[in-house]
């Protein structure tokens, strides 16, 4: 069970209006890089989020992210309700919270400009173990389809707010659905996805799979949530883990890093996983439980070291600035600054002064 995130201190990065623009970096390079001095970076989140509803659905193209065919770089914070006064957006679907706080959570992700925002549509005891379930209690028997009528509508609130719904199936700390048997969890995935699947959504399997199903079991139920979707799928898995993301089934990995790592090992190991997968889009995706800037240098790093997107806090204008650089880059970094460099760009970060520019 995860602990609960601090508030996260977001810096606010102005820009001039050609460092405003669309795309997303990818990386597969060695460590190293001439220094350079950093100015102020892109201003305003783009990829739709601020209030503007998304148009189009996501899919993936030439290793990267794309909405209606332009790239599309996710940021998102999963694990923390920013300003601490909340619950985590993974429990948005909870019927033990209240509508109060579900309009906080958007507010708050769409204040920190993001584009993306994580629901499970099942929980147990994760987090403070607000009950989410599509059946009337537990697990499995009968799908209650007016929760369901009502999940997707809470689902479209966050579309209109400007942010795609990133759907996660299964959560850890639930015995309950680790224990199902197969033919049951097809059901349930088979019923969220006919419920969600025409919205524009991505899909999580699971969160820390590899903790409670062995490899046979993952691969199985991945491959058949492949079949019910042509959306983009993803798998969690635990620290450091990244065999179920070179799956065939797989469209991308949403990678946890473990938690204490530094700006410059966090980079270099993006760099690592960004490579070992490939034409696959990785997201960063958890890395950081503290207050303050932290969890925006990590973020900041990982899309510099070759993530295609961030999902644990990052600065504001990321998304557009990364989507406004050519699809293939290669990644470097020194001490105190990371580089991008393709396509006669260079990009550079300040991880010190958390700004960005080309």
């Amino acid at each position: 069970m995860r602990a609960l995130c601090l508030a996260c201190a977001l810096m606010i990065i102005a820009c001039s209006d050609d460092e405003a623009a669309v795309s997303s970096a990818a990386s597969t390079s060695a460590t190293g890089g001439a220094s350079a001095s950093s100015s102020s970076s892109a201003g305003g989140n783009g990829s739709g989020a601020g209030g503007t509803m998304p148009s189009g659905d996501i899919g993936i193209a030439d290793g990267r992210f794309v909405r209606d065919g332009a790239p599309f770089f996710p940021v998102g914070n999963f694990l923390s309700s920013e300003d601490g006064a909340g619950p985590r957006t993974h429990v948005y679907l909870s019927d033990d919270i209240s509508d109060g706080d579900r309009d906080h959570m958007i507010a708050v992700a769409v204040a920190n400009g993001y584009n993306v925002f994580s629901v499970y549509t099942y929980n147990e005891n994760d987090y403070g173990g607000e009950a989410i379930t599509p059946y009337a209690s537990g697990f499995g028997g009968a799908f209650d389809d007016a929760k369901l009528d009502v999940w997707e509508q809470r689902l479209q609130a966050v579309i209109d707010a400007g942010m795609y719904p990133i759907v996660w199936l299964v959560p850890d700390d639930a015995p309950g659905i680790h224990a199902a048997p197969v033919t049951e969890l097809k059901s349930y995935f088979e019923r969220m996805v006919s419920r969600f699947d025409a919205l524009p959504v991505l899909w999580i399997m699971a969160l820390e799979a590899d903790e409670y199903w062995g490899g046979a079991q993952i691969d199985e139920l991945g491959t058949h949530l492949a079949t019910l979707t042509t959306r983009p799928i993803g798998i969690h898995q635990l620290p450091g883990g990244t065999d179920h993301m070179t799956a065939a089934w797989a469209d991308f990995g949403a990678y946890q890093y473990g938690f204490g790592l530094g700006w410059q090992e966090l980079f270099d190991d993006t760099m690592t996983i960004a490579a070992l997968l490939g034409n696959k889009p990785l997201i960063a995706m958890e890395y950081d439980l503290d207050a303050g800037d932290n969890d925006d240098r990590l973020g900041l790093a990982g899309a510099f070291g070759g993530a295609r997107g961030v999902g644990n806090g990052a600065p504001m204008g990321l998304a557009a600035f990364m989507e406004s650089l050519p699809a293939q880059m290669t990644s470097s970094r020194d001490d105190t600054h990371a580089y991008l460099d393709g396509d006669g760009t260079h990009a550079e970060a300040d991880m010190n002064a958390l700004t960005f520019t080309k």
